[in-house]
């Protein structure tokens, strides 16, 4: 029973994959609506086994999202992402980085894949790639999961037309 109630309401991630790493962050929604990163965020190497990948996956998707407090400071809601992203700005990490959205549903998550944010403005968010949306179970292995994950990032390297960190 207890296994069961982890994966009930709904919850959101992020997964950032840059030249050397990936970044796996929790998000919840703020009062206002807006989706912003919350512990837990992990770091990975850009190479690790799937088996990881899913782990961390997996433990940012844990729990019922809860509303969030607006921040008192909105210019530092990215800032422990940016830094284990290794990069100097949201900004940068937005523009060097390939982004899946994740969002579970019970016990379906759906990896969204989005396109890299324009490089000449900053107002123009990623958008998440037609048809590339998969969806899983979260009763799969985590060697599953994590390939499930591998596999986002392909589609939207892909789609973003770079190698930059694709």
């Amino acid at each position: 029973m207890i296994g069961l109630l982890r994966w009930r309401g709904s919850a959101l991630a992020s997964a950032y994959r840059l030249a050397d790493r990936i970044v796996v962050c929790r998000a919840e929604r703020t009062r206002r609506g807006l989706a912003i990163p919350v512990e837990p965020i992990l770091t990975l190497p850009r190479g690790a086994p799937p088996e990881e990948l899913g782990r961390a996956l997996r433990r940012c998707l844990e729990g019922p999202g809860r509303p969030h407090p607006d921040p008192h400071d909105w210019t530092r809601v990215w800032d422990a992402v940016v830094a284990a992203a290794g990069v100097s700005s949201h900004r940068w990490l937005q523009q060097s980085a390939v982004l899946i959205r994740v969002r579970r549903t019970g016990r379906s998550v759906e990896l969204v894949p989005a396109t890299r944010r324009s490089e000449r403005g900053s107002a123009r968010p990623s958008r998440p790639l037609p048809g590339a949306r998969a969806t899983i179970r979260v009763g799969v292995s985590d060697a599953e999961f994590g390939t499930a994950l591998a596999e986002a990032f392909g589609r939207a390297a892909k789609a973003s037309g770079g190698p930059r960190s694709g």
